[in-house]
């Protein structure tokens, strides 16, 4: 006998439970297969604005944030 070929067949379920879950409204969680579902992948990448730093301008001549982005274009990495 091989090992390799072990499946499992849910069983009917008992009309009183289905009754009963009727009743209350309740719907089935995750099972197996919607767990290995493929879910779509995201890139670090994309920057929406929430991972910048937040610019608080206190003083006359402190730079504002569209001050600092001309700054950070303006530099060059080594």
């Amino acid at each position: 006998m091989s090992k390799r070929n072990v499946s499992y067949i849910k069983p009917q379920e008992p009309a009183f439970l289905a009754r009963l879950k009727q009743q209350v409204g309740y719907k089935e969680g995750p099972n197996v297969d919607t767990k290995r579902e493929k879910l779509p992948e995201y890139s670090s990448d994309e920057s929406d604005g929430e991972d910048l730093p937040q610019v608080v301008v206190l003083n006359p001549g402190d730079l504002t944030a569209e001050e600092a982005a001309v700054v950070k274009k303006g530099m060059v990495r080594v």
